[in-house]
């Protein structure tokens, strides 16, 4: 996939927004299944956060290549500190597959 049609295909999938409300979901659920590093970490909750979408690849599995998708990247910032990270990966036809967020001990 090159450069354009990866374009195309973030546009057409709106992953954007897919990856926004992924996130703020696993936000929400590391609030309430982890509250006291919750604040430990995020004392205004989502008023200082900042969000960086770092990077979209094409990725194959090992050791074959048989499977294909997409992963969209995102480090999280509280008060300009990095602070964790997300990544959501798609299936080429947009469904998704996987999600993993993680809030770092030690800043990024």
């Amino acid at each position: 996939m090159n450069k354009e049609q990866m374009k195309t295909w973030y546009d057409e999938h709106d992953i954007f927004d897919e990856i926004l409300d992924e996130l703020w979901h696993s936000f929400y659920d590391y609030k309430r299944e982890n509250p006291a590093r919750f604040l430990d970490t995020f004392p205004l909750e989502r008023d200082n956060v900042n969000l960086d979408f770092v990077k979209v690849s094409h990725e194959y599995t090992l050791p074959d290549c048989a499977d294909e998708y997409i992963s969209v990247y995102v480090d999280i910032y509280r008060d300009d500190k990095c602070v964790g990270w997300f990544k959501q990966i798609f299936g080429l036809d947009g469904s998704k597959k996987n999600k993993y967020f993680m809030i770092e001990e030690e800043p990024c």
